[in-house]
């Protein structure tokens, strides 16, 4: 990786952006598409391809240690973080954002 990048996001695909810290992979982001043309059913079918759940209600039953502050629910693992931010505080929202960071 060249320095210049370290800590930018960088644009993997449509869903997909990367951020590197220290020449290393520090987060994943799966969010709103770059590139304008956002497709909600899109960005939900990828969500559920990489076996998150699509709902608050679904996500804090899939794991019940999860922090639910909102909009947003905090999971804490050994060696990640994961925040999946909702588009309201209701438990049938739907998933807007997902940001794995890792430690």
């Amino acid at each position: 990786m060249h320095k210049g990048i370290d800590g930018s996001w960088l644009v993997a695909g449509n869903y997909l952006s990367l951020q590197y810290s220290h020449d290393r992979l520090a987060k994943l982001r799966l969010g709103e598409s770059m590139f304008g043309q956002h497709n909600a059913k899109e960005l939900q079918q990828l969500v559920v391809a990489e076996g998150y759940p699509l709902t608050k209600a679904e996500f804090m039953t899939k794991y019940p240690d999860a922090f639910d502050s909102g909009h947003e629910i905090q999971l804490y693992l050994d060696n990640k973080t994961l925040v999946a931010v909702f588009n309201s505080e209701s438990d049938a929202a739907v998933i807007e954002e997902l940001v794995l960071t890792l430690h």
